[in-house]
């Protein structure tokens, strides 16, 4: 029986441990169907987008969890609502939602999700270091503040609905030679 011991210096030892980054940061462009996120290391330069369906987010997001000492996120608020929010802080995730803008500052005329995404992250990063002025954020209600301020909006909506096509039943009566006083219908 002869003892080999092995010489070749380049294989890889696999007991070796990932190294954590200190932060990440995600930059989230949020639709219904579908995430566009933009994911920066540490100060690295941002990665291209990536796309996400809302359910495989969470599952990927909770694996940035684990590669990093602190997460950081944002996303435009939008018809969706805060849940996302809720779900991502969690998670131990540090989320904040901003206002939503055109991020198109060199009005090239060029607005995709990629884009978005990647303006997200990069002023999420300036955010990150201490430039609060970096995002707009914008203060997210409770459950039951944003139900209530939902109902009252589609009230709002309703009403305004309403009011057009009263306005469109008057101008269509005057163009055919009818004059009403009062509500017409």
């Amino acid at each position: 029986m002869t003892n080999k011991t092995n010489t070749n210096t380049h294989e890889k030892n696999q007991t070796q441990t990932l190294v954590k980054a200190k932060c990440i940061k995600l930059g989230i462009d949020v639709h219904a169907d579908s995430y566009r996120v933009v994911r920066q290391l540490d100060h690295a330069t941002p990665q291209p987008a990536q796309k996400f369906s809302p359910e495989g987010f969470i599952l990927w997001v909770k694996k940035q969890l684990t590669l990093a000492e602190e997460v950081h996120s944002c996303y435009e608020a939008g018809p969706l609502g805060y849940g996302l929010h809720r779900a991502l802080t969690a998670l131990g995730i540090d989320n904040v939602v901003i206002r939503a803008q055109n991020w198109d500052e060199l009005g090239r005329g060029v607005k995709t999700d990629k884009t978005d995404a990647l303006a997200l992250v990069q002023r999420l990063d300036r955010y990150v270091q201490g430039n609060k002025k970096a995002l707009a954020v914008v203060r997210v209600p409770t459950p039951e503040q944003e139900l209530a301020r939902s109902q009252s909006r589609q009230r709002e909506q309703l009403l305004s609905h309403r009011l057009r096509f009263e306005a469109q039943g008057r101008s269509l009566l005057l163009f055919n030679g009818i004059r009403l006083k009062g509500r017409w219908w």
